[in-house]
């Protein structure tokens, strides 16, 4: 046990230091940090405990005593050094970047922790006073106490305003929840503010509708429309953020569409996963999109990596509580038998979403942004997958073992938004001006379940003698295909050996390809290519089974985009318990202008949202501008 615990003060000595608020919770952190050590340490100090005085007796006839203590010392020591000898590089890399630091002092550091885990476990067997334990037990609670009681996690500063944007969340869903006390962060701010339906804009892509959010201008002025990859440099107009940054205001954003590549800032600005490039501002927050990207970057994957994506993640935000509830989603799909490749898709996204959230919570914490805007389309996505077993009688071909399995996914992610809210809104000042927005809803495709077709890359890249030269990564219904190290100026080969398949029945190209902004040949299958057909692939060098090549995966889209979405106002200046009707999505920016005693511009399409606006400042008679956008030379 002593051994046990002075492993897990390292553990918390570690996480402590990257982040005090690690341990999120008093319940998680007890039993993470006290009650498993002490049971797993007693339970191996018996088994192994008895192996090492059987060898003391067999070693030493005069001392046996001396020898016990002697075994166990050596068994700590080397257990010690082993155990954070391959952690240490990657952790000391965070604060240095010097070679010699890692490879060099890391290896002194475990043996020095080694050697004190020696001290500590001979102690304990020829003393055994019980004052050690307390000593031993110290780090852990520290580390318990820092997270997760309100006195040790401290008050955040807040900001001056703060939009929440969820896109697909619509009271139509909310409003059952609500009722069921299964959304209480969302009620708590519709109580408190005012709230209503927002009606949306055209054209309904993601960039184009944020944009319009953003700019308060229709997608012909602002120029996002959502055909292609779009960056900042396509913005045409200004977003309120730039407004704000004018009138020295610090920014944070995250995840919101087309921010990349991000501007210099006082602040942060992490892109959204939609958006091209992996970098942030500032660059040490690039790891963000390494972790949202890794399946399509060309990086190595070593375990230093992924162990300095960890420290670096505890670091920036991530709690023990993400954590553990990413161990029970990951168990809990096989558990339930979810094993459509939408239901683990899905799964990523919760954790990808639950990370973030515990990154944009501590980003607002370090930079104190006095604007913050968090984007996360977890609703979105689960409304996508799963609408057609939340509303099954709309569909023909649902079965009850499969309503019973995802059912339930979409008020999940219903509820798992206003967690995102009530952890944001925990570290959110008391006069904060707080958003909760959404740019549409969702109702059901009618009609039997459509199926597309994705490639099985091992098997081709077998027949094609390709996996030495190429690995492959399916993501839905596309294949990422990456040269091996050394293999790259091969990739121009590769893709005309795709290019040049052929169906000998159907005489079509099966595959379709592209290179992304990474280097990376992405593949899907032809919408022609028909499986069932016994067709044959045909291909330089060889010929395969169609079927061996292609599988059927479910279309991800069971729901179709409704105009409506939510939208509620909360915090200073908003009118408290305010129903409003027919706002629009343009009305947002005018209407944070209003409430931040700000100019409006005549230019703006929108109106302000007059309901929402206590009493005092809707009598008030803005100032106006002419416009906020730059003038032009």
């Amino acid at each position: 046990m002593a051994v046990s615990l002075f492993w897990i003060s390292i553990v918390a000595t570690v996480a402590f230091a990257l982040n005090p608020r690690f341990v999120d919770r008093a319940g998680l952190g007890v039993t993470f940090y006290l009650v498993l050590p002490v049971l797993g340490g007693g339970v191996l100090g018996l088994v192994l405990g008895r192996i090492l005085r059987w060898l003391a007796g067999i070693g030493s006839s005069e001392d046996v005593p001396r020898a016990y203590e002697l075994l166990w010392a050596s068994v700590a020591g080397i257990a010690v050094f082993a155990a954070t000898l391959p952690f240490l590089p990657p952790l000391l890399s965070l604060f240095h970047s010097s070679e010699m630091l890692r490879y060099g002092v890391g290896p002194l550091i475990a043996m020095g922790l080694g050697w004190l885990a020696s001290i500590t476990a001979r102690y304990v067997c020829a003393h055994r006073r019980i004052w050690v334990w307390p000593l031993l037990a110290a780090l852990p609670v520290v580390a318990i106490l820092a997270g997760a009681t309100p006195s040790g996690r401290g008050l955040a500063p807040g900001s001056r305003a703060l939009i929440l944007a969820f896109p697909g969340m619509s009271w139509t869903v909310a409003e059952e929840l609500i009722e069921r006390g299964e959304m209480p962060n969302l009620e708590v701010l519709r109580r408190g503010g005012a709230w209503g339906d927002v009606h949306s804009v055209q054209p309904y892509t993601t960039s184009a509708v944020w944009t319009s959010v953003a700019t308060g201008r229709p997608a012909r002025e602002h120029g996002i429309l959502g055909v292609a990859a779009s960056t900042t440099q396509d913005v045409q107009t200004r977003r309120i953020w730039d407004i704000f940054a004018e009138r020295a205001w610090s920014v944070g954003i995250f995840g919101w569409p087309v921010t990349w590549p991000p501007t210099a800032t006082d602040g942060f600005v992490v892109p959204s996963v939609s958006d091209p490039g992996p970098d942030t501002w500032p660059p040490r927050l690039g790891f963000i999109r390494e972790l949202a990207m890794n399946e399509k970057t060309r990086r190595r994957r070593t375990w230093g990596r992924y162990c300095r994506y960890a420290f670096l993640g505890i670091r920036y935000g991530v709690r023990l509580g993400t954590l553990s509830e990413a161990a029970g989603e990951i168990l809990s799909d096989p558990l339930h038998g979810r094993t459509l490749n939408s239901a683990q898709i899905f799964t990523k996204r919760k954790l990808r979403a639950k990370l973030n959230s515990d990154f944009f919570v501590e980003l607002r914490r370090k930079f104190e942004p006095d604007f913050a805007a968090y984007h996360t389309n977890i609703i979105h996505v689960a409304q996508s997958h799963f609408w057609k077993y939340h509303e099954p009688d709309s569909f023909g071909d649902v079965s009850r073992e499969d309503i019973e399995r995802y059912g339930g996914s979409v008020h999940d992610a219903y509820r798992l938004a206003d967690a995102f809210i009530g952890k944001i809104l925990a570290d959110a000042a008391e006069d904060e001006l707080v958003v909760v927005v959404s740019d549409h809803g969702a109702e059901a495709v009618p009609g039997d379940s459509h199926r597309n077709l994705t490639l099985r890359p091992e098997p081709l890249l077998r027949e094609m003698r390709l996996k030495n030269a190429v690995e492959a990564t399916n993501l839905g219904l596309r294949t990422y295909v990456r040269m091996r190290d050394g293999h790259e100026p091969d990739l121009d080969g590769v893709r005309r050996l795709f290019q040049t398949a052929r169906l000998a029945r159907a005489d079509i190209q099966p595959f379709v390809t592209r290179l992304d902004e990474w280097g990376n040949m992405v593949v899907t299958i032809h919408p022609d290519v028909v499986p069932g057909s016994e067709d044959v692939v045909l291909f330089q060098g060889g010929r395969c089974p169609l079927d061996d090549l292609v599988r059927s995966m479910e279309f991800q889209e069971s729901s179709r985009t409704v105009e409506t979405g939510a939208l509620v106002l909360s915090g200073r200046r908003v009118a408290p318990g305010t129903h409003f009707e027919n706002a629009d999505l343009l009305d947002l920016m005018p209407t944070m202008l209003a409430l931040n005693e700000m100019d409006l511009a005549a230019d703006l399409a929108g109106d302000v949202i007059q309901e929402s606006l206590e009493e005092a400042l809707r009598h008030r008679i803005p100032g106006v501008v002419a416009t906020y956008e730059p003038a032009t030379p």
